[in-house]
């Protein structure tokens, strides 16, 4: 895909790391950045997969999900545990029941 000059579907899964975004989209991903700063700027929609792939190195912003654990669930799936915060003192505390994997 890469050699075509072809870019990963952000509704799936995908192992592009977060430099070879950086190289893919360029300015368009700094000026990505800057609008999503302007419109989240507490992090309420930034995650573990945001700050690998699209969000680049910097401080963690106060409502920032953090992953904490991950295991299978029952019935097929994944339970995501996780804290909200900057990571520091008792935070609160989710679980999110992902799609089922397929085999």
């Amino acid at each position: 895909m890469k050699e075509l000059g072809g870019r990963p579907h952000w509704a799936k899964n995908f192992e592009t790391l977060g430099h070879e975004i950086e190289e893919m989209y360029g300015d368009d991903l700094v000026n990505w950045r800057e609008i999503r700063d302007n419109l989240d700027p507490e992090g309420m929609f930034v995650g573990d997969w945001h700050r690998r792939t699209v969000m680049g190195d910097g401080p963690r912003l106060p409502l920032e999900e953090v992953e904490i654990m991950r295991e299978d669930a029952k019935g097929g799936g994944v339970v995501v545990r996780g804290v909200v915060g900057k990571g520091h003192g008792t935070l609160s505390t989710k679980s999110k029941i992902g799609v089922k994997r397929e085999a």
